[in-house]
């Protein structure tokens, strides 16, 4: 899993430079300081021209109304240190972005107990313990987050397919501000 910083400096060729960067990997992870319009736009650029789950990495904002901004901005998932946990915005963020689509950043001196718990919240545990990647929920997860795309099955690629536009589509329809309910439903 590969990480790419941007900024509003790289913001506009963003597209060259996940071409260059991320190539074949099914997942793009982009670390973020701020939601800027600029950056939104870059997002959206990138879903015109792959197929692949964009993710934040950083921290977790700090209260739920950043987690639905990042949500909004167009990322299909966060990346988070596995400090950040403890707090009650990721559990928000899991009920946003839904299970397996919230990642910890472990430091490896996590118990196994500490893991079960996070996959008990729909939170999946970074780096990989094979034991618990077989036998999880969260099987194809951590399949996309080896970054083994070539390796993905065919019904695999459906489904990172289907779950990608399934997100977009929730995206599209979420309602940030109350006067957009009201303009929708042209009251």
């Amino acid at each position: 899993m590969k990480t790419v910083a941007i900024d509003k400096s790289n913001a506009d060729s963003l597209v060259d430079l996940i071409d260059e960067q991320i190539g074949d990997d099914s997942v793009i992870v982009l670390e973020v300081d701020t939601i800027t319009a600029a950056i939104s736009s870059a997002i959206a650029e990138l879903k015109r021209h792959f197929d692949k789950l964009i993710l934040f990495k950083g921290n977790l904002p700090v209260d739920s109304e950043g987690v639905d901004r990042l949500f909004g901005a167009g990322f299909h998932g966060i990346v988070i240190p596995a400090s950040e946990t403890v707090r009650p915005e990721s559990d928000h963020a899991v009920e946003i972005f839904r299970r397996g689509f919230v990642i910890a950043e472990l430091t490896g001196d996590e118990s196994a107990d500490v893991r079960t718990e996070l996959l008990r919240r729909g939170i999946v545990p970074l780096p990989v313990d094979t034991a618990t990647a077989q036998k999880s929920e969260f099987d194809f997860q951590y399949r996309l987050l080896a970054g083994d795309s070539k390796g993905l099955r065919l019904t695999d690629r459906f489904k990172l397919k289907f779950t990608i536009e399934t997100i977009n589509l929730r995206q599209k329809l979420m309602v940030t501000e109350i006067y957009e309910s009201f303009e929708s439903s042209s009251l």
